[in-house]
């Protein structure tokens, strides 16, 4: 509680301060003026966009073998999470999708990617047994950018069942890599990926499953939302970013 009091003092200390605030998207905008009481003019957006340094990696065939045998994965479909195990992420929710998904589609690995919390670690791993789930989740932790971009050319769909983001870096970079996403529809998350995602909602296991069972059924479904998902990557740049940013450190210095 003192932690969060603080927090929200020291915040709004800063908004009211600021000379000009940069939000990731234009729906952290209208949270930061939901937060604070300011003149909607002070805050300018400014995506973010996938890293260049994964997209531009090309792994050899041996970095997704090695992959394969260390977690035993063979013929399976391999469903794509990445990001933090925090609650609000949905990892469980996630899981229960997954249960769901195993009842049309057996064969299928959910691989769960990033820093391990261990304040929400035992919450995920009695889900997984009490699902019964345990051969059909692997969790690498956190993995270095070649690594990534070897599991997002393994993956077969990507999937970011968040209750909550700014922006949604991960789906961007599976978008960027050729990988299919179904996506939360709540927060920021279809302002960044637009029309190129299924979206489901994150507090519905079955509407979940379903889009996730949709990619991994139909061919068609799938080309399309790589191709719309290419087309939505190029749209942010880090440079673009970069550029955008310096306008406003130009602005506030005159």
């Amino acid at each position: 509680f003192i932690k969060r009091l603080s927090f929200r003092l020291v915040m709004k200390n800063a908004i009211q301060k600021s000379a000009k605030i940069i939000a990731v998207s234009e729906f952290t905008k209208k949270d930061i003026l939901k937060f604070a009481s300011i003149n909607a003019a002070k805050i300018i957006v400014i995506h973010e966009a996938a890293d260049d340094k994964i997209m531009k990696i090309r792994n050899p065939q041996s970095m997704q073998s090695e992959i394969r045998i260390k977690y035993n994965i063979k013929n399976e479909s391999v469903i794509l999470y990445v990001g933090q195990f925090r609650p609000h992420k949905n990892i469980i929710g996630l899981l229960g999708a997954l249960s769901k998904v195993k009842e049309f589609r057996p064969s299928v690995k959910l691989a769960l990617l990033g820093k391990i919390e261990d304040k929400y670690i035992s919450e995920v791993k009695n889900t997984i047994d009490k699902l019964g789930l345990k051969g059909d989740i692997v969790m690498p932790g956190f993995v270095l950018n070649e690594e990534l971009a070897a599991w997002y050319q393994l993956a077969d769909v990507f999937v970011f069942p968040s209750f909550y983001e700014g922006f949604g870096l991960p789906g961007l970079e599976a978008m960027a890599a050729g990988v299919p996403v179904a996506s939360s529809n709540q927060t920021s998350l279809p302002e960044i990926y637009k029309d190129a995602a299924l979206y489901f909602d994150p507090r519905s296991p079955e509407d979940m499953a379903e889009k996730i069972l949709k990619i991994l059924q139909n061919g068609k479904i799938k080309r399309g939302l790589v191709k719309k998902g290419f087309e939505v990557a190029k749209k942010y740049s880090w440079e673009k970013t970069a550029e955008e940013t310096l306008e406003i450190y130009k602005e506030i210095s005159n």
